[in-house]
């Protein structure tokens, strides 16, 4: 697709580029596109489980379907959903299917991760905890917006990043104890 010129609204209406079509051999495509899984490919007659959403059934751990050697993930399994489920469901999946050609028995470990590097806690007075605010990003005017579409939200400054940065709990992070750091 390409930009056509502006129009009344203001906007630019995107037009077909000709010859850029390309065609992609596949066995088998599901789209993914957080909408409700089109499983109109299977025969009438499959022996797979669906639910009563039109999604697959599957064991939770491994995501494998009720078919041996089946597996599935993301918006096909939950339905509408976030990116990083799907993504979380394709690299549980690939394992999944990893242990399943090596004939391996399917365990799933979960483990608490700890960051590779120490990371010293941000420490900040009552003051800087009790004026610290959520930081506005840097946003492009109205005006310029209505003629382009160039991104909107354009992020924070180093200095407002950094305030921002303060202002988090880091839930993802696991910082050791002033006696580990000594190890």
């Amino acid at each position: 697709m390409q930009l056509g010129s502006v129009e009344k609204d203001g906007r630019r209406r995107p037009i077909p580029i000709k010859g850029s079509e390309f065609v992609i051999e596949l066995d088998t495509l599901i789209s993914a596109i957080s909408e409700q899984p089109d499983i109109s490919f299977l025969p009438e007659k499959h022996d797979f489980n669906i639910s009563g959403w039109n999604t697959f059934e599957v064991d939770r751990e491994s995501l494998a379907t009720n078919v041996p050697g089946v597996f599935a993930g993301g918006d096909a399994i939950r339905g509408p959903s976030s990116v990083i489920e799907a993504m979380a469901d394709g690299k549980r999946v690939a394992a999944t299917i990893s242990r399943y050609l090596k004939n391996e028995p399917f365990e799933y470990e979960y483990e608490v991760t700890r960051p590779s590097v120490y990371v010293e806690p941000v420490k900040l007075t009552v003051e800087e905890t009790l004026e610290s605010t959520r930081q506005e990003t840097k946003r492009l005017k109205p005006a310029v917006r209505r003629k382009s579409n160039d991104e909107v939200d354009l992020g924070l400054s180093k200095s407002t990043a950094i305030k921002e940065a303060k202002r988090c709990l880091r839930c993802d992070l696991e910082v050791k104890d002033e006696d580990e750091k000594e190890q």
